[in-house]
């Protein structure tokens, strides 16, 4: 989130599709979630510009059977 955060909110308007990977495990000191993502686009575009599309990938620890990490897909319903 921190890359997208440096990113021109004009140009991040422009952008029609977001694959992003979130780690669920404690691997950085800051950890983010759905709720932080879809609030700091609802910040940058005072809507939901960009919604989820697929989940594209999940992968689960063969331990416990947790959820270790996920990939998401966001499109920009404005984008053409």
């Amino acid at each position: 989130m921190d890359v997208l955060k440096t990113i021109n909110k004009a140009f991040l308007k422009k952008i029609g599709i977001i694959i992003i990977e979130f780690h669920f495990w404690d691997f950085y000191t800051k950890k983010n979630n759905f709720y932080d993502f879809e609030n700091f686009l609802r910040f940058v575009n005072n809507n939901f510009t960009h919604t989820l599309y697929d989940i594209s990938s999940i992968s689960k620890n063969p331990k416990n059977h947790r959820t270790d990490y996920l990939e998401s897909i966001y499109l920009n319903k404005n984008y053409k």
